[in-house]
């Protein structure tokens, strides 16, 4: 829209993933193996960049993708989960694991759509 390309042929509103928070997420680097500018976590020059641009120390680990963490909380390893408008049960397969997941969370906190 800020283009003035709405309504040309090959362009326009075209979500790249299914839900398009999820790619708005991912375009600010909160995926768990990128960072801001889709550079890998795990990157030792990546991490240069991360460092001096926010001057704290970024994190070389990636983090729990969405099945992970279910697996994670049902391990005991993942002890609290963060969620915001998103129905977890609707969204993934096997809504008995997420639901048993989820219960076995020591912390949980669920912002449901407005």
């Amino acid at each position: 829209m800020m283009t003035g390309n709405i309504g040309k042929p090959g362009s326009g509103v075209n979500p790249l993933r299914g839900q398009n928070n999820v790619q708005g997420a991912a375009d600010m680097g909160v995926q768990p193996h990128q960072g801001a500018g889709y550079l890998p976590v795990d990157d030792p020059e990546s991490i240069t960049v991360y460092t001096d641009f926010y001057g704290r120390e970024h994190p070389s680990k990636p983090g729990y993708r969405i099945p992970e963490m279910f697996a994670a909380a049902q391990r005991g390893d993942l002890k609290g989960m963060w969620i915001m408008g998103e129905d977890l049960l609707q969204t993934n397969p096997n809504t008995c694991h997420v639901r048993d997941s989820l219960k076995n969370l020591e912390f949980l906190v669920d912002l449901p759509f407005p």
